[in-house]
Formats: C-alpha cells, structure tokens, sequence
C-alpha cells in the first residue's frame, strides 16, 4: 500500500533515503538478540518503546538508508 501511494505521489522508488523498519517482540531479551545482528546488516536502532499489544509489548525502530522496493 505505501509502495503504491509513493508511486502515485511521482516518487523515485530507487533513490536511496533513510527508512524506518519497526520490529515487534515479545520480551526485551529478544529485543538485545535482535540488534546486533540488525546494526552488523546496516541498521540504526533509533528507538526502544513498548508496545500496547500484550504478546508482543517490545518495540524496535531500526533505520537503514535504502530504495524503496518490495524486496526489502
């Protein structure tokens, strides 16, 4: 849905820009697994936050700058 509402927009799906991922987990020691592998692919980790969802109340915000395609 957001890939066909920038493509509307005229957007250039290949020009690389910063884009958030958010990961939702459901303990905080699945969250610290989590970053280490993500910052060693080219991840920020910009935020930590809890979720309002009982299963998975832990929230990870990883950037990495990259085009916008399905593939990602």
């Amino acid at each position: 849905q957001l890939i066909r509402t920038l493509e509307g927009e005229g957007d250039r799906l290949d020009a690389p820009r910063p884009v958030d991922h958010l990961l939702f987990l459901p303990s905080e020691a699945p969250a610290e697994s989590a970053i280490a592998p993500a910052t060693a692919a080219g991840y920020v980790v910009s935020e930590q936050a809890e979720s309002d969802d009982e299963a998975l109340p832990v929230g990870l915000q990883l950037t990495k700058e990259h085009a916008v395609d399905l593939e990602r």
